[in-house]
């Protein structure tokens, strides 16, 4: 019994590392993936790339989320493998562990990564992924902002809405704003003193 604790101690260790090492490959290559596209974006000038970075950072839990359950099962699949082309299995089944006792054994591990999986996906994920968002809508805003020009009619987004203004101020707000909306069936006209765009 002693033996066979052992064995399945060892095994469990074996599958352990090599998670973490599919884990970490895979985990490098999706956000190595990921600021290729964003880098491919800030020298397009559509994004900042000071937010990349951070952008990047909140969504590593959406990522392990989905590489958590991939790298678990190709880690017991390249272990028991390796156990077998090895001759390494039939000699702790000579000594009384079966697979059972190696299933039995890996469960509280998968288990704990159901859990994880679990938590991430339904509490952690969507808010770091919301967050991201944030930061991108803003930073998308703050250029906006930054390519509108003063004494001149600005057309924004689909062509249907305009701006104009006298002056532009650090703090967002526009001195004598005109903001005209056209739609299918309406027709929209905002005029003020002065006007401040929140983000």
């Amino acid at each position: 019994m002693f033996k066979i604790n052992i064995l399945l101690k060892s095994i469990n260790y074996e599958i352990i590392k090599t998670f973490f090492g599919v884990l970490i490959i895979f985990l490098f290559l999706v956000l190595g993936s990921k600021l290729v596209g964003y880098f491919e974006d800030a020298a397009e000038g559509v994004l900042n790339p000071e937010i990349i970075f951070s952008v990047v950072a909140l969504r590593i839990p959406d990522f392990v989320s989905l590489l958590l359950p991939l790298s678990y099962f190709l880690a017991v699949t390249i272990v028991l493998s390796r156990l077998y082309s090895e001759r390494e299995m039939f000699g702790f089944l000579s000594v009384g562990l079966s697979l059972s006792n190696i299933f039995k054994f890996l469960l509280p591990l998968t288990l704990f990564l159901m859990i994880s999986v679990y938590t991430l996906n339904a509490f952690i994920a969507p808010i770091t992924k919301e967050m991201s968002k944030d930061m991108l809508i803003a930073d998308s805003i703050d250029e906006l902002i930054d390519s509108l020009d003063e004494d001149k009619i600005n057309i924004l987004d689909d062509g249907r809405r305009f701006i104009s203004f006298d002056k532009k101020n650090k703090n967002s707000t526009f001195r004598n704003p005109i903001f005209v909306s056209v739609d299918t069936n309406s027709f929209f006209v905002l005029l003020a003193e002065d006007m401040l765009i929140l983000n």
